[in-house]
C-alpha cells in the first residue's frame, strides 16, 4: 500500500514540479514584464528566446527542461511500477501546459518533454525493465525532419508520431504506447498554431 502512495505523490510532483513556470518568473524578476504579454504569449523557452532575452531564453530552458528531469528521475529510482516514469513525464508535461500556479495556462511543454526524456535515456539502468532504444526512433525522427525541413516545431511533431507506433514494437506495450500517445497530443494540440504557420510558411516559399 505504501508504495502506491509513493506513486501517487511522484506523480503529483510531476504535476507540481511541471507547472513552476521560470518564463514568467524570470521575465518578471528581470524585465518587469508579463511573458504572457509578450510574442505569442507562451510561457515558455522558444518565447523568452525569441521576444525577450537570449541569456533569460537559456536560463527558462535549463530550468523548463530540469523541471521535467527530476520528476523523472526520482519516479525511475523510487517506483517499482514500470510505466510510473512515463506518467510522470506526461504529469510534468501537463503542469507546463496547463499550470496551476498560472490558472491552467502555460507552455507548449517541448522543453519539459526533453527534459523527461533525457532522463528516461540517462537513468535507464535504475529501471531495466525500460529499453531506452524506445526512444531512439523519435529522436532520429526530429533530428532528420530538423535537417530536411529546418523547422524546430515539424520535427517535434514527427518525433511525437513516431513515439507510440517504437513503443508497441520496442515493449510490446499496448499500455506505455497509449500514455506516450497521450503525450504526444497533448504536445501537438500546444504547437498546432506554430505548425499551421510553419507549413503555410513553407507553402508560400515553394509557390
Amino acid at each position: 500500500m505504501v508504495k502506491y502512495i509513493v506513486d501517487i505523490l511522484l506523480v503529483i510532483f510531476g504535476y507540481i514540479s511541471g507547472s513552476f513556470p521560470p518564463a514568467y518568473i524570470i521575465v518578471k524578476l528581470f524585465k518587469n514584464k508579463d511573458i504572457r504579454d509578450i510574442g505569442s504569449g507562451n510561457v515558455g523557452t522558444m518565447n523568452v528566446l525569441k521576444n525577450v532575452d537570449l541569456k533569460l531564453g537559456i536560463i527558462t530552458g535549463i530550468l523548463d527542461i530540469a523541471k521535467g528531469f527530476i520528476p523523472t528521475y526520482l519516479a525511475m529510482r523510487y517506483s517499482s511500477i514500470k510505466w510510473i516514469p512515463i506518467l510522470v513525464a506526461v504529469a510534468s508535461v501537463a503542469g507546463h501546459n496547463w499550470s496551476i500556479f498560472l490558472k491552467l495556462t502555460g507552455g507548449k511543454g517541448v522543453a519539459t518533454n526533453v527534459g523527461a526524456l533525457l532522463a528516461l535515456i540517462l537513468n535507464a539502468n535504475l529501471n531495466p525493465n525500460l529499453n531506452p532504444l524506445v526512444l531512439i526512433p523519435s529522436i532520429i525522427g526530429f533530428i532528420l525532419t530538423l535537417i530536411f525541413f529546418k523547422d524546430f516545431y515539424i520535427g517535434a511533431m514527427v518525433a511525437y508520431i513516431i513515439g507510440p507506433f517504437s513503443f508497441l514494437y520496442f515493449r510490446k506495450s499496448f499500455l506505455e504506447a497509449t500514455v506516450f500517445l497521450i503525450l504526444a497530443i497533448i504536445v501537438i494540440y500546444k504547437i498546432r498554431f506554430d505548425l499551421k504557420r510553419s507549413f503555410e510558411k513553407r507553402k508560400k516559399v515553394s509557390t
